[in-house]
């Protein structure tokens, strides 16, 4: 079968190239705690996930950061960051479900602060991608949450470090700075995979173009 070239963005980071989804703060926390619980006889598997998960939420949660979207800053406490190159990651998370692997950009989501009662909900929409509407934050997630598209994040702990996943690569540290890489992946597609994935590209290139 006859394959055909498309050019896929990375993100670069200090800390290694990711294809998919940088991220900080609980998620990343939860990954982080992990492979603690797979030491402990009878904890493989997803009970790990479930009791690092239930250790993290039963912690202090939320980190003050100072994060600078494409120039623009802001300080706060957030619960967690994603950003986004890809629209998943951690078995099916659905940060951002209109993000592309060639537009050039970044789409960050940017999770308050929330507290215990809230995180469930919160979580369940974020796993579903129902925290979105499109390229716009959902109806009920718009205090909690915001979105944007940058082409590099800033991110710079206040207080103590943050965990990071590059990839679902786990590792602490006290700054970060990310940016697109356009084009810096080449990969060979199947033709009728290279034939959907040109169609979803104009369709994603006329809705954005008509936004403008």
């Amino acid at each position: 079968m006859q394959g055909q070239e498309v050019l896929l963005d990375l993100i670069h980071t200090p800390y290694g190239l990711a294809a998919s989804i940088c991220s900080l703060g609980l998620d990343a926390q939860v990954a982080y705690g992990v492979d603690k619980w797979r030491r402990v006889p009878g904890c493989g598997g997803r009970v790990s996930y479930i009791l690092s998960a239930i250790q993290e939420i039963g912690g202090p949660l939320g980190q003050k950061l100072k994060v600078t979207l494409d120039g623009q800053v802001e300080e706060g406490e957030f619960l967690m960051i994603a950003i986004c190159n890809g629209k998943a990651y951690g078995g099916g998370f659905f940060a951002a479900p209109q993000a592309r692997l060639d537009d050039g950009l970044l789409d960050v989501v940017l999770v308050k602060k929330i507290s215990r009662l809230q995180i469930l909900p919160v979580l369940g929409a974020y796993r579903k991608g129902k925290h979105m509407d499109g390229e716009q934050v959902a109806k009920g997630f718009q205090k909690l949450l915001r979105y944007r598209k940058v082409r590099q994040i800033q991110v710079e702990a206040l207080e103590k470090e943050f965990v990071l996943t590059v990839d679902g690569e786990c590792s602490k540290h006290k700054s970060l700075d990310a940016k697109i890489q356009p084009e810096a992946l080449r990969v060979i597609l199947p033709r009728s995979l290279y034939m959907e994935w040109n169609k979803t590209a104009l369709e994603s290139q006329a809705a954005y173009t008509s936004r403008r």
